[in-house]
């Protein structure tokens, strides 16, 4: 435990899970990507709103960026701490899939457009957990020779400290921070889904399978709860004379729903698979599946893929 001494203020700033624009109390724009998904106009709008927060950023003249081995115990120590390099004014916090709404050609470009213009607040990134390969984000930045940053806990990222004179000193927070390494690309859901779901809805309410094809199809892979045993979580519909496996976009709602129909963590596991395998196994096997979104009132609900659609979506040619 750190004892933060008379005439000091310490802020410490997570990485939230959602995307969000924020300004620091020494005036230091905080864009968070979260943990992204596949929505590029969320994205866009995410990089509009750090570029708006940016124009007002405070001059760095009273900041100051110290290295990554400094504890915020040698913040508080009597002598002033090494300071490496003038504090950054942009800090842009990334968690799982914070990059994937890049696979869009026009965010990619809106992207590469707006990293150039913050070049003069010397922008740092910092990445929580390792991220995917297959995340086209990091070419484009690796491009760029971005300042790539991994840390450990996403509750405690970047730090202020205010000493008594008036200096702030700022960091990113952990044991001596390394470089990013890519992992192998990821295989399951991605942890959010918002365009897929706004899609899933919209065909939903305008009738036809086709929008919710096309939705379906964008997504590298689908989940579903499943038993420890490998079981799946089948759902009767009264309606309905075959079992339906309810399906989702993302592990978000995957969460949601294990969390309404009454099941503890730990007594079941998230399953997934491309779409074409999903219905392929579904017709195989005799089930329908039951596309699941949730809508922003927070009701779910649920597209039936009968026999007939699993054939239908099977058949059609892909785009």
């Amino acid at each position: 435990m750190v004892v933060v001494p008379d005439g000091h203020a310490v802020v410490i700033h997570p990485a939230p899970e959602t995307p969000a624009v924020t300004v620091s109390a020494v005036g230091v724009v905080l864009a968070h990507f979260g943990h992204g998904g596949d929505d590029p106009d969320e994205l866009v709008s995410l990089l509009e709103a750090a570029k708006r927060a940016s124009t007002a950023a405070a001059p760095g003249s009273s900041r100051g960026w110290v290295g990554a081995s400094i504890t915020l115990a040698d913040l508080f120590a009597a002598e002033d701490p090494l300071v490496t390099v003038e504090a950054p004014a942009l800090v842009c916090t990334i968690r799982e899939g914070g990059l994937h709404a890049l696979r869009d050609a026009r965010a990619r470009a809106a992207f590469e457009t707006w990293y150039r213009s913050v070049l003069p607040l010397r922008p740092v990134f910092a990445v929580v957990g390792r991220p995917s390969l297959e995340d086209p984000g990091w070419s484009c930045l690796a491009a760029f020779d971005a300042s790539l940053i991994h840390v450990e806990n996403a509750q405690e990222v970047y730090v202020e400290v205010l000493r008594p004179n008036g200096m702030t000193y700022c960091g990113l927070v952990g044991k001596s921070p390394q470089p990013v390494e890519l992992a192998s690309p990821a295989e399951g859901p991605l942890v959010r889904a918002p365009r897929y779901a706004r899609q899933l809805l919209a065909a939903m309410e305008s009738g036809g399978n086709a929008p919710a094809f096309a939705a379906l199809r964008s997504l590298r892979t689908a989940g579903f709860l499943a038993g420890l045993d490998g079981s799946v979580a089948m759902m009767n519909f009264p309606s309905l004379r075959v079992p339906m496996l309810p399906v989702f976009g993302d592990l978000t709602s995957l969460a949601r729903m294990a969390q309404e129909t009454g099941r503890t963590p730990g007594t079941y596991a998230f399953g997934s698979l491309p779409p074409p395998k999903l219905f392929a196994w579904a017709r195989s096997q005799g089930f329908g599946l039951a596309l699941g979104a949730y809508r922003d009132d927070g009701k779910v609900m649920y597209l039936p893929m009968m026999q007939d659609d699993l054939d239908a979506f099977l058949a059609a040619p892909e785009p």
